[in-house]
């Protein structure tokens, strides 16, 4: 059995429910008389979704509040930044995900802690299509692949497609906090502000 506690780089404490969707569309075209004939199927994104806590414990009010602070801000940069990344459920490793839509449940109960659900959904990336033009030579693949920026922006080619854009999973780093270095002060005095410290 998988196991994780992560969004993506982001840890979470509890993950109380989650719910794995996978769907096959069935193409139907009508016909006057008989049945619908089915020519065509199509597996669409895959949908997750996540119902979680970040927070030490209910009791400890301080120490709850600014880790639910700080997930929140965590979470709520994924979703922004569009990166897809890979999440890893108690059934299995979906790749190219992004967090569709996020939501904080708050009430006397989960004051100190942040109860969150995350409805994530996969994305499908696919590559441009490359059309033979007057003068150009398509890459082997029929792909805009191989082409540079440069070569795809200029002229005719620009209309043809460009080649693919994976970010993929982004490596993620510790960002400094040392006194020593501009960029950790810096650093360190925003996290001061978002935790209200």
């Amino acid at each position: 059995m998988i196991i994780s506690r992560a969004i993506g780089p982001v840890p979470v404490d509890i993950i109380e429910k989650e719910t794995l969707e996978s769907t096959l569309k069935v193409t139907k075209l009508p016909v006057e008389f008989g049945a619908d004939i089915t020519d065509h199927a199509y597996r669409e994104p895959r949908r997750i979704v996540l119902e979680g806590v970040i927070g030490g414990s209910l009791t400890r009010s301080s120490a709850g509040r600014v880790e639910a602070v700080a997930g929140w801000q965590a979470l709520k940069q994924l979703q922004e930044s569009r990166i897809p990344f890979t999440l890893i459920s108690g059934l299995d490793v979906h790749q190219n995900i992004l967090i569709e839509k996020l939501t904080a449940d708050r009430d006397k109960d989960w004051s100190r802690v942040l109860k969150f659900t995350a409805e994530c959904t996969e994305i499908i990336i696919v590559s441009s299509a490359y059309v033979n033009g007057v003068g150009q030579n398509a890459p082997a693949g029929g792909q805009a692949k191989g082409m540079s920026s440069s070569k795809l922006a200029s002229g005719e080619a620009a209309l043809k497609g460009s080649p693919d854009v994976i970010r993929g999973d982004t490596a993620s780093s510790v960002a400094s906090t040392s006194a020593t270095t501009a960029t950790g002060r810096s650093n360190s005095s925003i996290l001061a502000d978002v935790l209200g410290i």
